[in-house]
Order: structure tokens, then C-alpha cells, then sequence
């Protein structure tokens, strides 16, 4: 991704974080933005802005600016503003349950995905350009076929959590 469309899109994302932000405070009601949940609400929507702005200045974020970084961080936003809707730490520890059982859910149908792609001694997958893949290593088809279910996967978990 070139430097000025991977500045545009964090700029989006960080723009995504503070819309679910500020609707989890108006779902929650303005008045507990004074505690320590709705302190903690506006910390987790300022560091997206620090991020944005270092790569606004041209620093090179390799490990930060990646789509999965992007939808675990989505997720740890809709915690916190769950959160701050029930006012206890319960909207942090659902989501988080949430998430850890869908990755394990993951975990098991990459397993059998890969098992049975197996062909003439080669593991057959499909790598994130949409194009079908083989090679000779159990571990690398696996984790590909799992980096696909478990992006993807939490992409809709999103959705169903939002819309549901």
C-alpha cells in the first residue's frame, strides 16, 4: 500500500472508532462520561489518533497499520463502549469471551479445512490475493487457511454484534 492511501485509510478507520465512540456515549448517556469507564472510553479513541498522525508524518508503523490490527482494535472499541453502556467491566469480558470462542471455533475448522485439502502429499489453500495456492508445509497452509476463517469471521462477528 502506498504511503498516501495507507495514511487516507487510517485515517478512516480512526475516523469508524470515534463514530462507534461517540454512539456507544449517546447510547450510554452523556452524564457518565465523568467516570472512570468513560475516561477509559476517550483513552481508547485518542491512541487511534496518535497512530493516524504518525503516519500522517511519514513514520513507517509496520505492525500497527494491518488490517487485523485494525478489526481486533474495532473490537477492543465496541468493548469499551459496551462497557461504558453497562458501566461495569462485564462489556469488556462478553466481547472478550465472544472473540476467544470464535477463535477457537476458527482454530478447529482450519484444522479439518487443512487435513482435507491435502492432495499427492501437498496442502491446497487460498491466499488472501483470492488465488488457490499448495505447498509442501502442514503449518503454512494451516495458518493461512485460518488467517482467512478468522479475519473474515470476526469481520461478520462485527456485524452480528451491531446489527443483531
Amino acid at each position: 500500500m502506498k504511503q498516501k492511501e495507507e495514511r487516507n485509510m487510517t485515517w478512516i478507520i480512526t475516523a469508524v472508532y470515534w463514530v462507534i465512540g461517540l454512539a456507544c456515549v449517546i447510547w450510554g448517556g452523556i452524564k457518565y462520561i465523568n467516570t472512570f469507564y468513560g475516561h477509559f472510553l476517550i483513552i481508547t479513541l485518542i491512541l487511534p489518533v496518535l497512530v493516524a498522525l504518525l503516519v500522517t508524518f511519514k513514520l513507517r508503523l509496520r505492525y500497527l497499520i494491518n488490517g487485523l490490527v485494525g478489526i481486533v482494535y474495532l473490537l477492543f472499541v465496541i468493548g469499551v463502549g459496551l462497557q461504558y453502556k453497562m458501566q461495569s467491566t462485564t462489556g469488556l469480558l462478553y466481547l472478550g469471551g465472544i472473540i476467544v470462542a470464535y477463535l477457537l471455533i476458527a482454530a478447529i475448522i482450519a484444522l479439518v479445512k487443512t487435513l482435507r485439502s491435502r492432495e499427492d502429499g501437498r496442502y491446497h489453500y487460498v491466499n488472501e490475493n483470492d488465488k488457490k495456492k499448495e505447498t509442501l508445509h502442514f503449518w503454512i497452509a494451516y495458518r493461512n487457511i485460518y488467517l482467512n476463517l478468522a479475519t473474515g469471521g470476526v469481520i461478520e462477528l462485527i456485524f452480528a454484534m451491531i446489527f443483531d
